[in-house]
């Protein structure tokens, strides 16, 4: 059977997932582990997956707005979970 492109970019954000997951798992902080998770959220928009890479930067954002926190928590949760239509 001939792979179709929707496993084309299934490899693509695979492959995606375990570059960025090994230096966010392994305790990369401050200033580099916001440049790698923007780079993560901006590359999954690049491959056409948009509200997990909203989820993921929502998520980001969350714990830098003591007042909203919780609200954009649940927003990047619902995105993530596919709660919110498209």
């Amino acid at each position: 059977m001939q792979p179709t492109l929707d496993d084309d970019w299934d490899r693509r954000v695979d492959a995606l997932w375990s570059e960025f997951d090994r230096p966010l798992a392994g305790g990369l902080a401050g200033s580099r582990r916001r440049q790698a998770v923007i780079q993560l959220a901006s590359a999954l928009r690049n491959l056409g997956r948009v509200k997990e890479s909203i989820a993921l930067a929502l998520g980001a954002l969350a714990r830098h707005l003591p007042h909203y926190n919780r609200s954009l928590a649940n927003y990047a949760r619902a995105l993530a979970e596919e709660k919110v239509p498209s």
